[in-house]
């Protein structure tokens, strides 16, 4: 069958015995089937503040929307040797499994590394999550990214 979208003459429906759109609904204008909506990838903005480094997330941490971002992004921080993270998650309005993996395996890449990874300003639905799957337990987190920047020694922030 062909691929092709055909609009039928008024009140026939059909068009050389193939289903067709109805001409009163059909507009010349509008792409057929109409775009899905775009994917906007997330984005990482990387900040110092003396020895800590701050990484402003912002949009939906996924499997297929960041998560490998934030693994590289980690990587390349333990091999600058920049190991006292701060993850700012104001702009963050959804993480999913394999979002929240690889927050852990960061996590966990800071912490081999003798460093520290602490969250701020985590939203309700995401610190629900956190709480849900026990790791509030294993994050720092912090209301705002001040409180987070307190909790380093002063040493580390200056």
């Amino acid at each position: 069958m062909s691929s092709h979208l055909f609009v039928a003459a008024a009140g026939t429906g059909e068009y050389a015995g193939l289903p067709c759109v109805d001409p009163e609904l059909f507009n010349p204008a509008q792409r057929w089937p109409a775009p899905l909506p775009m994917l906007v990838a997330m984005q990482i903005n990387e900040r110092a503040l003396g020895g800590l480094t701050i990484l402003d997330l912002n949009g939906k941490l996924t499997i297929d929307n960041g998560a490998q971002l934030l693994k590289d992004k980690c990587e390349s921080l333990v091999f600058q040797q920049r190991t006292q993270v701060i993850v700012n998650l104001a702009a963050v309005p959804y993480i999913d499994s394999g979002g929240l993996g690889q927050l852990v395996a960061c996590y966990t890449t800071m912490a081999k590394a003798g460093g520290r990874l602490t969250l701020a300003n985590i939203n309700k639905t995401n610190h629900d999550l956190l709480s849900i799957t026990k790791l509030v337990a294993v994050f720092e987190t912090f209301d705002s990214e001040e409180a987070a920047v307190q909790s380093y020694p002063v040493a580390v922030r200056a």
